[in-house]
């Protein structure tokens, strides 16, 4: 039986506590025993709750790819306990802890900035001194890793896949939005997604001002949390729209989430796969995306969403108001996305791929 140690370095529930939690409720418990090590404090333990997997909670640095002392505490924890593969979720810290001790693997996430400032050169140094193998969520992803200087030939490509958030009935939908204090009369345009940067929430908010110019009936579902969310209610309220937006945090029941909304949207600059755009796929949504590539390599324009230009705030909201008035393309995006879901993304699928790395891994 093979021994799979996860590693993951956030505070909060992300994608990578997501696509970890995907793997431990479908693998191959007579193949492979897997524990989940976190910070201490994480939000996402939350997500390994009755999933019969050991979740260690560890005084190492959070939110941090690499901290030298959280390397030396992995080091010595894996030591102690042994096991056959990390695998590293945002952690540069295990990645070399686990260096000479075991075989490891990390699965990137998010694209890095190749070149530019500290992160970049410290990302190319550290994929040169920790070595391992590498998974890659997209091709945007594997371009990533190689700008970075990994080596191609230690790279799996492995697509996410996701929980299957199952389509709502009309009364799970009013359920739904009533849970979040939404009248259910409203159609609500829904984004899951922490709050950096990167995802750009601010261009949701201008197109959710625009679009509510165009149309009284709309409300706006942001769920998430992270170091932007202060400074996005700040321009909700500056904008005139807070009193149409729900900030619900980090939501731990995220079916109930995708279940009360009409309409998903995601602005994000940059993306490495997409991963709560499959969700909604497979909540039978029709979506909104910026042209971000991890959207556009996996989308379809007008097939599976409607995709428009990154930071254009018009662009968006002309996008929501014309699927809020033409239902039937609405749902014919909604069809289209829980076909592809179905097809290429279920979380099945995806960890047989996981559990095939493995094993080449092993057999290296």
């Amino acid at each position: 039986m093979l021994k799979i140690l996860h590693i993951l370095s956030d505070s909060n529930i992300g994608g990578a506590g997501t696509y970890v939690a995907n793997i431990l409720k479908n693998y191959d418990r007579n193949k492979y025993s897997m524990s989940v090590l976190i910070p201490s404090g994480s939000k996402a333990a939350k997500l390994f709750e009755d999933l019969d997997t050991k979740v260690i909670e560890a005084d190492i640095a959070a939110d941090k790819s690499f901290d030298f002392s959280s390397a030396v505490k992995l080091r010595k924890y894996i030591k102690d306990n042994g096991c056959d593969i990390i695998h590293a979720h945002g952690s540069a810290s295990a990645r070399l802890a686990s260096k000479g001790l075991c075989k490891s693997v990390f699965t990137k996430h998010t694209l890095s900035v190749s070149g530019n400032g500290v992160r970049g050169v410290l990302d190319k140094f550290l994929y040169r001194i920790t070595g391992g193998y590498a998974i890659a969520v997209s091709q945007a992803a594997r371009d990533n890793l190689i700008s970075l200087g990994f080596n191609r030939k230690k790279i799996y490509t492995v697509l996410n896949g996701v929980t299957d958030m199952l389509p709502a009935d009309s009364q799970t939908k009013t359920d739904a939005k009533k849970s979040f204090g939404i009248d259910s009369s409203k159609y609500v345009v829904g984004c899951v997604a922490r709050f950096s940067p990167e995802k750009d929430h601010a261009t949701f908010l201008k197109a959710a001002k625009s679009a509510s110019e165009k149309c009284d009936k709309l409300a706006f579902l942001l769920c998430g949390d992270g170091t932007t969310l202060n400074e996005m209610k700040t321009l909700a309220k500056r904008l005139g729209i807070y009193q149409r937006c729900v900030f619900a945090g980090t939501v731990y029941d995220v079916a109930r989430a995708y279940h009360a909304m009409d309409l998903y949207c995601i602005t994000s600059i940059y993306e490495s796969f997409g991963q709560s755009l499959v969700e909604a796929w497979s909540a039978q949504l029709p979506s909104v995306t910026s042209d971000a590539r991890g959207f556009a390599e996996i989308s379809q324009n007008g097939v599976t969403s409607l995709i428009r230009s990154h930071s254009n705030a018009d662009q968006i909201s002309d996008a929501i108001i014309e699927l809020y008035n033409d239902r039937e393309m609405a749902d014919f995006l909604a069809q289209n996305g829980r076909k592809l879901y179905k097809e290429k993304y279920d979380s099945i699928t995806f960890t047989r791929n996981i559990e095939q790395v493995y094993d080449n891994i092993m057999n290296k």
